[in-house]
């Protein structure tokens, strides 16, 4: 038996236990698709609400430095603004939207669209990696191996006889 006879025997049995239980599986993956849009969707406005106030806290810098360095705080201004308008461009799109334009992008230009990849997972590896560091720096050698903490007991202990 290869291994596609045996795959499609498994989606049979998968089609006709949904449509046994009253489902229809093509309804289902509608559902499920919408229910993941929305909560894309739900995502990208939480983030961009974010860096909007990011921006405002930047142009509030600038108000600060208005005094001591208005060349610099004209440029902060500017900065801030750029971040809005763009956070701005990027939430008017739908989520189906910015998909689509992704795709284009990668249909027409692929080295380019494989070389962002890699640099998005970068970051994002990164991003990740640096949120656990910082908390596996924090605890201290016992919390983090239990051997060490009975190692540490009984450093202690020897020290103190």
């Amino acid at each position: 038996m290869n291994h596609l006879s045996g795959a499609s025997g498994v989606i049979e049995q998968a089609r006709s236990a949904a449509a046994e239980a009253g489902l229809d599986p093509a309804k289902l993956a509608q559902d499920v698709g919408a229910k993941l849009r929305e909560a894309a969707e739900a995502q990208k406005n939480a983030g961009a609400e974010k860096i909007i106030g990011v921006a405002r806290a930047i142009r509030a810098a600038a108000g600060d430095l208005e005094q001591d360095s208005p060349q610099v705080a004209q440029y902060v201004r500017s900065a801030a603004s750029s971040l809005e308008k763009v956070t701005r461009d990027f939430n008017a799109y739908s989520v189906d939207d910015m998909g689509q334009a992704l795709g284009d992008m990668a249909r027409r230009n692929p080295t380019l669209f494989f070389a962002g990849s890699l640099l998005a997972g970068f970051a994002l590896f990164r991003l990740l990696n640096t949120d656990q560091a910082h908390g596996a720096w924090q605890k201290p050698a016992s919390a983090l191996n239990p051997a060490c903490a009975s190692e540490a007991g009984s450093a202690q202990t020897r020290g103190q006889a």
